[in-house]
């Protein structure tokens, strides 16, 4: 089901939709994602933050080895979990039930903002909404994503990005209740035996995935709103100039 509200003020800088696309297969979300980024590069529709969930999918990106995956076909058959290639960068990560993903289709000529802070201002978001929950989220230098303050090696949140023709897509993934063992069957966004931690498991409280969701979503369409206004552009990130070589970034 696809629902739609907007947020922000009623200049068109600042107009900012946010669609709920339910669980979709990984294929057709991408799919998805294209036409839409065709019709924001295109100016047909605002910026807009796509809320979606995937079935279990392992996803590697336009350069990552297949060895990334450990698991061979038939014991991913039976454990029902789908491949998909992306055109993302980064290496392998997994999308499934129990993780709330948002795809940001956002026009980056138009905010003025270069990769990193792109990735400086959604980390900053994803920071903003684990502390809504309780959980301290840092992030870990030379990388993207977020990792836990009480555990600075459980990552809870990662990003995968491509920008093209100034306007950036695919997007971030925050685990809220997922079964995390699942990443041991990869090697995560190119870091063998890289643990990985949920909201539940830092609290204890298996949090509502659609209220996690709308709260992200908030928190970057507000950043976003800020970068419009700001008369100089900038992310979030407390070291700007700090290199954010995000397993996740790509341009073209």
């Amino acid at each position: 089901m696809r629902r739609s509200r907007q947020s922000g003020s009623s200049t068109a800088a600042a107009r900012i939709v946010v669609e709920d696309w339910g669980c979709v297969a990984y294929d057709a979300a991408l799919e998805r994602q294209l036409e839409l980024h065709a019709r924001r590069v295109a100016g047909e529709v605002p910026d807009t933050l796509v809320l979606v969930s995937h079935p279990a999918t392992f996803t590697l990106g336009r350069q990552a080895p297949e060895a990334d995956i450990v698991l061979d076909r038939a014991e991913l058959e039976r454990r029902g979990i789908a491949v998909a290639r992306s055109d993302r960068g980064g290496r392998a990560t997994y999308h499934g039930p129990g993780q709330v993903v948002l795809y940001p289709i956002v026009s980056l000529a138009e905010l003025g903002l270069g990769v990193k802070d792109w990735v400086c201002l959604l980390e900053s978001a994803l920071i903003d909404t684990l502390a809504d929950y309780g959980v301290r989220g840092q992030r870990r230098p030379g990388t993207a994503g977020i990792w836990t303050s009480d555990d600075a090696d459980a990552k809870i949140a990662s990003l995968g990005l491509r920008v093209s023709r100034g306007v950036s897509y695919h997007g971030v993934a925050l685990n809220t209740g997922l079964d995390a063992s699942v990443f041991d069957c990869i090697v995560t966004c190119g870091v063998r035996g890289e643990h990985v931690t949920t909201i539940e498991a830092a609290t204890g409280i298996r949090p509502d995935d659609s209220e996690v969701g709308r709260r992200l979503a908030g928190h970057i369409a507000r950043k976003i709103r800020d970068a419009h206004s700001s008369t100089t552009a900038q992310g979030s990130c407390e070291a700007p100039n700090e290199s954010r070589d995000a397993c996740p970034d790509d341009r073209s």
